[in-house]
């Protein structure tokens, strides 16, 4: 059953919730009918009644019944009776000053035979009754009401409160004038010290943290240092001491109220260990006698500490208040004494607490430590169409102090003079730089203001001013402007061969595609060197992976082909790829194949890839030969050499002749008389030419006027046909038979 008393205050319902645990067990707590009928009764409401039988009925034979009357604190209970009347000498009623039986206060019995009975006050908030009856006689009994009584707590030594004592139901308060609050019972100054200005250090030599203080009243100042030792710990606190005292009848405020006491204490923790502890007192330091409205407390102690991640400096500034008053107190009831009555009277102590955690570690990201999944850096796809991006990260941590925020920048990037891409720093800083919180909502948008490479710079600041920087690359360029192109004049070959010819049958030829191909935007630019080092420097895991530095040639990073071999030049020419390759290293920019001997025709396709996923495609077709050219004859006639040579199938490419001297095979003279379409340059070499192709020529050769030694050369003639095959042609030629003029010299081989 749940006691809720209407009228009751909240320190009355306390009181009634708590009489459950104070009264005896095996009580019944449903009074509803008042009555004997040997139980036992609690009676916790503020008012009520209680009776040995019903009314107008008789009570029982050998009747045993307790009633325990429990009122709040604050209050007292009073007991009046309207009836006792009892009969036989062996029926009582018991009362006990307790809650049970354990004192007695008196019993009432027959002798009260319809004669008033006096009420009864308890002295406390707890009376018993105790009705029995024999079995002889029995009557009406008794009837009673019961109620709270409050107590007035002010009317001994006015409650204790210092200045007034005010009565209320079931309790009382102390109040105190303006400008005063109430502590307990005491009265103290309202208004705490405050700080004008202040702030903390722990120094060593010239570098020092510093925390600022600028409201005594707000909690813990957390503070994170990067210091390794200390020599001292110093505070440097403006306070000020006002309070409100507006004068009144009731009391005259004196002149000495202000701060009373003032300074600090640190301790230097390592993990749950007190290493260190120490008391800072302030320089001018005030007293009870000698308050003071404004105090410059200046104040340090000498220390000698090295720090370790994690230790923590524990300091608290505190000053307390106070002073006396010249009062008039009013007397509990009858208005203010006439008398003045100087007090002294308690402030308030203020405590402004800082705490500074030592802190050397920088921050770190997750997948250099312990290889997590998390971005530490996402800027998306690095290569971008349109000028607009997001940034975002996670799984950055610090195990000390934490992270304070993250800045963002972004530079565009440039060739500089050593080769390297680097950062262009604007007078103005970056083209965009921001500063996001932990707290921040990612990920951030960015929108570029033109095309070109971009290097996007995180940095990572612990709350100890330590940092860690990573960065990523990113590429925005035109998909219509900045394409894989063919350089003008350059086109894919089968090395060794020359108008549509090869002899690669049954053997390996080689593609070559050296600098046929580029991308003159990432070319030109050099945005796919690599990126110098950024300042302060990038720690290896955290910079730029994804363009810089690509293996690229001339700004393509991959090549691919494709080849085919047929028995006729008509179907190859029709044929399209049908599989590519791809070339191991694009640097080399070559790709050599197997031919079979059946193939009539070879058809190669190179596709070069940029950075950017845009292609160009360049083919060649050859004809296959094995056939080699011949030379007819190499013969001295008329002061020249007479050569005679023919290739009837591919044709002659070009021929080369060369003078040696005999005895130690130098080469003294040399010369090529083909021209770029296979034919030769008369009058010295004359063609025949079929279907465009020089099949049969015919040379006299003769170095001119080219001085050489005097000694036994070697004529050697080398014709190289379409295809590739070639063939050499040796003899010895005198002097006098070209007909030259000697001297000792060597002349160089020239063109």
């Amino acid at each position: 059953m749940a006691y809720v008393y209407a009228s009751a205050s909240f320190l009355l319902l306390t009181a009634a919730t708590a009489v459950r645990q104070e009264t005896p067990e095996n009580v019944y707590y449903d009074v509803t009918t008042g009555t004997c009928n040997n139980g036992k009764y609690l009676l916790d409401n503020l008012s009520g009644t209680f009776a040995a039988a019903r009314e107008n009925t008789y009570y029982q034979d050998n009747e045993d019944c307790y009633w325990y009357i429990v009122v709040p604190d604050g209050y007292t209970i009073k007991v009046t009776f309207t009836t006792v009347l009892t009969l036989a000498a062996g029926d009582y009623l018991h009362v006990y000053e307790s809650n049970g039986t354990s004192k007695l206060r008196g019993t009432l019995k027959n002798s009260h035979w319809g004669r008033p009975v006096n009420p009864i006050n308890s002295a406390g908030r707890f009376l018993t009754f105790h009705f029995t009856s024999d079995g002889h006689e029995r009557y009406y009994g008794f009837r009673a009401k019961y109620e709270a009584v409050d107590i007035d707590e002010c009317r001994t030594n006015g409650g204790g409160c210092e200045y007034k004592c005010v009565n209320t139901a079931g309790s009382f308060r102390c109040e105190c004038m303006a400008g005063f609050q109430v502590a307990q019972k005491s009265c103290i100054v309202t208004d705490p010290p405050t700080v004008v200005t202040g702030e903390v250090a722990v120094v060593y030599g010239r570098d020092a943290l510093d925390v600022e203080l600028t409201d005594m009243t707000q909690g813990t100042v957390l503070g994170y240092s990067g210091l390794r030792k200390a020599q001292e710990i110093r505070i440097n606190v403006t306070l000020a001491s006002r309070p409100a005292l507006p004068p009144g009848h009731a009391y005259i405020p004196s002149v000495a109220v202000g701060i009373v006491d003032a300074g600090a204490t640190f301790s230097i923790m390592r993990g749950h260990t007190e290493q260190l502890k120490a008391n800072i007192s302030c320089r001018i330091q005030p007293s009870p006698d000698n308050p003071m409205q404004y105090l410059n407390c200046y104040g340090s102690t000498y220390v000698i500490w090295e720090f370790m991640e994690g230790d923590v400096v524990s300091l608290t500034v505190f000053a307390r208040n106070g002073g006396y008053v010249d009062i008039q107190p009013p007397a509990a009831h009858s208005g203010p004494l006439s008398s003045a009555d100087r007090r002294y009277f308690q402030g308030q102590t203020v405590r402004r607490h800082v705490e500074v955690t030592f802190d050397f570690m920088k921050p770190f990201h997750c997948s250099i430590s312990y290889n997590c999944q998390d971005k530490m850096l996402d800027v998306g796809n690095p290569i971008i169409k349109t000028a607009n991006f997001s940034i975002s990260w996670s799984g950055w941590a610090d195990s000390t102090s934490g992270i304070s925020n993250y800045t963002y920048m972004i530079f565009p990037l440039k060739t500089g003079s050593d080769g390297f891409l680097t950062e262009e720093l604007r007078s103005n800083g970056s083209d965009i730089k921001a500063v996001v919180y932990p707290s921040d909502k990612l990920p951030v948008d960015v929108k570029l203001s033109h095309y070109g490479l971009y290097s996007v710079v995180l940095k990572v600041q612990d709350k100890a001013g330590h940092s860690t920087l990573a960065r990523r690359c990113i590429l925005y360029y035109d998909v219509n402007k900045h394409k894989p192109e063919l350089v003008a004049g350059a086109r894919v070959k089968i090395v060794r061969s020359s108008g549509g010819w090869s002899n690669g049958a049954g053997s390996e030829v080689t593609v070559d595609f050296h600098n046929v191909f580029v991308n003159r935007f990432l070319k030109d630019n050099g945005y796919l060197g690599d990126i110098s080092s950024f300042s302060p420097a990038i720690e290896p895991g955290y910079d730029c992976k994804s363009i810089s530095g690509v293996l690229n040639t001339n700004g393509i990073v991959k090549f691919l082909v494709a080849v085919g071999m047929y028995n006729s030049e008509a179907v190859a020419k029709l044929s399209q790829p049908t599989s590519w390759q791809v070339v191991a290293d694009p640097s080399k920019q070559q790709y050599r194949l197997h031919v079979p001997k059946t193939a009539k025709v070879i058809r190669a396709w190179v596709k070069a890839v940029d950075l950017m996923g845009s292609e160009v495609i360049d083919r060649v077709t050859v004809k296959v030969y094995n056939s080699t050219p011949t030379i007819s004859r190499q013969i001295v006639f008329n002061g020249r050499i007479h050569v005679e040579a023919q290739e009837s199938v591919s044709g002659i490419h070009y021929i080369e002749w060369t003078l040696y001297i005999l005895s130690t095979g130098s080469a003294v003279y040399g010369r090529n008389y083909s021209n770029s379409d296979g034919t030769c340059a008369s009058p010295e070499c004359t063609c025949r030419v079929e279907g465009g192709k020089c099949k049969f020529a015919t040379l006299f050769l003769s170095p001119g006027g080219a001085t050489l030694p005097d000694v036994t050369l070697r004529s050697e003639v080398t014709v190289v046909s379409n295809a590739g095959d070639a063939i050499k042609s040796q003899t010895m030629v005198r002097n006098s038979d070209l007909k030259l003029k000697t001297n000792s010299g060597v002349l160089v081989i020239g063109r």
